[in-house]
């Protein structure tokens, strides 16, 4: 070191410096171990109310940026005002792409990462294995979603699955044996045959076709949502994507399904129509009351727990009131209860868009109403999933 650095470190000013910089050094220091002894000293309750604190306002912050997934919403409504006020100019079509875009990642977002699955399966024979064989390897080849089954089977249909059903990591089965939940389903569905079951001798008398009505009381609460299918059906697209429309439900929708594309009910409610010129009771859509399919429906199972109109309809009085009130006398199971309710209680309804249980039976159309099939037939878009009702041949998937 020069003459000149070692005049600096002697300067007056310099050694004030270092001794200021001293002092704060063992101020620190002396902070330091203040605050740890403190600590040591606090009880475990003073000690696990300061961990407390410490995590609220973790949690806090944790919120705070969690919020960055809920700006999708905020988004999409900034993006749709712009488009409904037209200040887009030029710009309208790519704010409309860009809506859809975020609803899709939000659907994302919103979406469980399980999808559970309720079919049932009894009687298998040779055709009806085949069948089904086809249903689950259309609906496991469309989707890499994780997937929960619960198959309401007979030992027949325990040997179908099992043999056209993979279990693995993504893929989970539950079997319910049948007659062990038609003995806990009947108290439930009981009081509803009498009003949709053409006779006791009849295909849907069997309690299998009633079961559906009472899942929410039947499955455990950890089952939340269901998609709930018939088995004569192929996919032609991911089942997430038919999941996806929950987040499309309105804060009164219980469950959701496709509207009868036959005029079955403009049938049954017959004597009611002709007692009451210009109901729409059993129209066609897009304005008719037209009656649900029930080969496909998703299942809010926590409203339909929580729904006191719902559990009441389920024990029957409500039925059997709206039966006499429209002159109604059902043979088709669980779609005859959802129709029934959805009169007076369209609110609780979604209505799935017609793709999503693209039924091929034309029946009624040679039986008394080819004039007007075709105003409950037609279905427009590319099909999602056919339904190939009163045993219907499917098309062959040219993609297979």
């Amino acid at each position: 070191m020069g003459v000149t650095g070692r005049l600096a470190l002697r300067s007056p000013r310099f050694v004030v410096l270092a001794l200021s910089l001293a002092c704060l050094l063992g101020l620190a220091v002396y902070m330091i171990e203040y605050d740890s002894a403190e600590e040591s000293a606090k009880s475990p309750l003073e000690a696990a109310a300061r961990e407390e604190k410490k995590s609220h306002h973790a949690d806090h912050n944790a919120i705070k940026h969690a919020n960055v997934f809920t700006k999708p919403n905020a988004k999409i409504d900034d993006m749709k005002e712009k488009y409904d006020r037209g200040d887009g100019g030029n710009d309208d079509v790519k704010i409309k792409k860009d809506i859809q875009k975020t609803e899709i990642e939000k659907a994302k977002q919103t979406t469980p990462d399980r999808i559970d699955v309720y079919f049932a399966l009894t009687n298998v024979h040779k055709d009806r294995r085949e069948q089904f064989d086809r249903f689950a390897k259309s609906l496991l080849k469309h989707t890499r979603s994780r997937l929960r089954f619960h198959a309401l089977v007979d030992s027949t249909g325990r040997d179908a699955v099992t043999g056209s059903v993979p279990e693995g990591p993504s893929i989970k089965i539950l079997f319910y044996d049948i007659n062990d939940v038609a003995k806990r389903a009947e108290p439930f569905v009981k009081p509803l045959k009498d009003h949709f079951v053409g006779s006791q001798r009849s295909y849907y008398s069997n309690p299998i076709f009633f079961v559906p009505v009472v899942l929410h009381r039947l499955l455990g609460d950890d089952v939340h949502r269901l998609v709930v299918l018939d088995t004569d059906m192929e996919f032609r697209s991911d089942i997430q994507i038919l999941a996806n429309l929950f987040d499309s439900f309105s804060p009164n929708h219980l469950m959701g399904l496709a509207h009868e594309q036959q005029p079955v009910y403009r049938h049954v409610f017959h004597m009611y129509r002709n007692s009451h010129k210009g109901t729409l009771v059993g129209d066609p859509p897009p304005n008719g009351l037209t009656g649900f399919n029930s080969g496909v429906v998703l299942m809010h199972l926590e409203r339909m727990r929580s729904s006191k109109f719902y559990n009441q309809a389920v024990q029957g009085q409500i039925v059997k009131e709206m039966a006499e009130r429209y002159l109604f006398q059902g043979h088709l199971g669980d779609q005859d209860f959802y129709t029934l309710l959805s009169l007076e209680r369209a609110d609780l309804f979604f209505v799935l868009p017609c793709t999503w249980n693209r039924q091929l039976c034309t029946w009624w159309g040679d039986h008394g109403y080819k004039g007007v099939m075709d105003e409950y037939h037609t279905c427009e878009g590319n099909v999602n999933l056919y339904h190939g009702n009163c045993n219907t041949p499917i098309p062959i998937d040219n993609n297979a």
